[in-house]
């Protein structure tokens, strides 16, 4: 199944502002140094802040080893003493805290065993049910030594290997990059990146495959917060981006990114849902708004796991709540966004990582304040860890599944005589259609799946398009 009219145009325009949202930073950081009249790339490389790997950190470039303590001049250790040395004295007390190596220990064994921990706890808590079956304890486990514990550094590994040689001389070349603006470039361009590769997976019907395996766990929780398939970890495209800032000089930028963002996303998938008080409490509401609009929190990321997914049988039945008409929803009109027939479900958006203003800018989001009734795709079939881990290499042997060899995309069969379609479609070039129903008659034509939404401009006479657009919207 080709992706619709709307949603091309869509990934188009959001394509373009992305640009500018990609360029915002750089440009207000050299915007700062026109207005204050600094000239960093003049000094050299910029000075750490997140202190050294060993021994007593660094601050503002000013090692604090015991023989430099007894070395300083006397008058300035004497300041300590006085009225002078307060300033002084809390400069060396931050410096003492490790703050480097923590993030150095967060981003390669302490994330696994964080998670781990969490994981721990959510298994004892009963937060799995019975759903946790065999099949799925298998491929978690595989997907979560596989891809964080090997595949991940792996990549990082050899991109950086391979960087010298095609970018030579271009080493630290950005180290002169004052840090808190290393740390706004990279959280920009590291999860827009990341917001992309993960919404092009949900709206390109051929990509949908390599992503499928995260969104067919039938629960939410650290068990199955890396579970990816092998081919979708590979091609992380962040970790390409954040590798080669890295070598250009952003390391430490890139060492808090990367902790900040890993404990936000861990956050968002666990099923401790640690934003209900936040919606409970009258006097944290303001808190919750800015928050949840901000970044991922159980509630928005819950939405986008809710069960659903491509293909009829994910709304069968379902009447389409149109997000255009919802009082929660977060961005701008989108015609072609939809939930799940609780209401909560947000499959098609709330893409958002580690940010969930993304979703906001590009009217992607929903945020309703609720958890759905259920987790995972209507049309999974349980195919075989190694299937889902694997795929395309391996197949899976269950009949019918989109895993299996030749089997389909999910949406791509065409409507057969059984279903209806009715549209109505705008006459004159740059009118937009107004209402498109689709009629399921596989349950004797009995049940309607109706959209209400204006599903994009069209030239006159696009009967061709308008049909595609109205058999997208009747599959979701």
């Amino acid at each position: 199944m080709q992706m619709s009219i709307g949603v091309r145009r869509s990934i188009w325009r959001d394509g373009l502002i992305s640009v500018g949202l990609y360029v915002l930073p750089v440009a207000l950081m050299v915007g700062s140094f026109w207005l204050t009249g600094q000239r960093p790339w003049l000094d050299g490389p910029a000075r750490p802040v997140l202190g050294a790997a060993r021994g007593v950190p660094s601050v503002l470039g000013q090692n604090w080893t015991e023989s430099s303590l007894h070395t300083r001049p006397q008058a300035e250790v004497g300041r300590h003493n006085g009225n002078g040395g307060g300033k002084l004295f809390f400069r060396e007390f931050f410096a003492a805290i490790q703050v480097r190596p923590v993030l150095v220990n967060l981003t390669t064994w302490g994330l696994p065993v964080l998670t781990l921990a969490v994981g721990v706890v959510e298994f004892f808590l009963g937060l799995y049910d019975k759903r946790w079956t065999g099949n799925e304890k298998t491929l978690d486990a595989v997907s979560f030594v596989g891809s964080r514990l090997l595949i991940r550094p792996a990549v990082v590994y050899f991109t950086l290997w391979a960087l010298p040689w095609l970018f030579p001389g271009q080493k630290g070349v950005f180290a002169w990059v004052p840090f808190w603006w290393g740390f706004f470039i990279i959280a920009v361009a590291d999860d827009l990146t990341q917001y992309w590769y993960h919404r092009l997976h949900h709206q390109i019907p051929w990509l949908w495959r390599f992503h499928r395996t995260h969104h067919s766990a039938p629960y939410m929780g650290m068990s199955m917060a890396g579970r990816q398939n092998i081919i979708y970890t590979v091609f992380f495209s962040q970790i390409y981006l954040t590798a080669a800032l890295t070598y250009l000089g952003l390391g430490e930028a890139a060492l808090l990114v990367t902790g900040v963002k890993s404990l936000i996303t861990l956050a968002a998938h666990s099923s401790i849902a640690w934003d209900k008080p936040l919606y409970r409490w009258r006097v944290l509401h303001p808190v919750a708004w800015v928050l949840e609009r901000l970044i991922s929190t159980p509630a928005t990321h819950h939405a986008h796991h809710a069960i659903g997914g491509p293909g009829r049988d994910s709304t069968e039945g379902q009447t389409l709540a149109v997000c255009a008409n919802r009082a929660s929803f977060t961005g701008k009109t989108d015609s072609r966004t939809y939930t799940d027939g609780d209401g909560v479900g947000h499959y098609k958006g709330n893409f958002g990582n580690m940010f969930f203003l993304w979703d906001v800018i590009f009217g992607t989001g929903i945020i309703t304040r609720r958890f759905p009734s259920g987790y995972g795709i209507k049309h999974y079939k349980q195919e075989e860890w190694y299937a889902q881990f694997l795929w395309p290499i391996f197949k899976s042997r269950k009949v019918g599944s989109e895993l299996a060899r030749g089997g389909p995309v999910v949406g791509d069969a065409p409507l057969n005589g059984g279903q209806l379609v009715d549209a109505v479609l705008a006459g004159s070039r740059g009118r937009e259609i107004g209402v498109a129903t689709a009629v399921n008659g596989a349950r004797g034509g009995g049940e309607t799946l109706r959209d209400e939404a204006t599903l994009g401009r069209h030239n006159g006479g696009g009967l061709a398009d308008g049909l595609a657009d109205i058999g997208d919207a009747a599959v979701v």
